[in-house]
């Protein structure tokens, strides 16, 4: 079974497989847990959560609320802006900074080496952003222990 922290990526076949099932199983009919585990049943490598993200993801299921920066959004399109904007920032810095070091004028990159550090801070949380929104949350689901331990009965 897959990873619950970072799925296995999803071959050709898989995908295939996904929407055969999906169409199968449609939320109209099944609730999304249910829907996911017997969805995730015909995909020996994919765990529920996998193919719970996966049908939000690829808008699969026409129940499941949109993720918010989702490509294609103007979520996505904001924060992907928002890295590009940074990233060319530095691209300046490292052009003022080799120009100092051509003049050896070194004292004068400090600052320049200050803003690029902040820059590939805030590139990296803008790119943890855009990773977080794109997760499934948790089923609103509790796991009822009891049998697993063999009481039940």
């Amino acid at each position: 079974m897959a990873s619950l922290t970072r799925p296995a990526a999803w071959t050709e076949a898989e995908q295939k497989q996904l929407e055969t099932l999906a169409r199968r199983y449609p939320s109209s009919e099944h609730s999304l847990v249910t829907q996911c585990a017997k969805i995730a049943a015909g995909l020996p490598r994919k765990s529920i959560r996998d193919v719970g993200a996966r049908l939000r993801l690829l808008a699969l299921d026409p129940l499941a609320t949109a993720q918010p920066a989702r490509p294609g959004t103007a979520r996505h399109a904001a924060l992907e802006k928002q890295c590009r904007d940074l990233l060319q920032q530095n691209v300046a810095v490292v052009s003022e900074m080799r120009e100092n070091l051509h003049k050896i004028q070194l004292m004068d990159n400090i600052p320049l080496m200050r803003r690029f550090d902040a820059n590939v801070r805030a590139t990296f949380e803008t790119l943890e952003a855009l990773e977080s929104e794109a997760q499934m949350p948790p089923f609103p689901l509790e796991v009822n222990t009891m049998y697993l331990a063999g009481g039940g009965g």
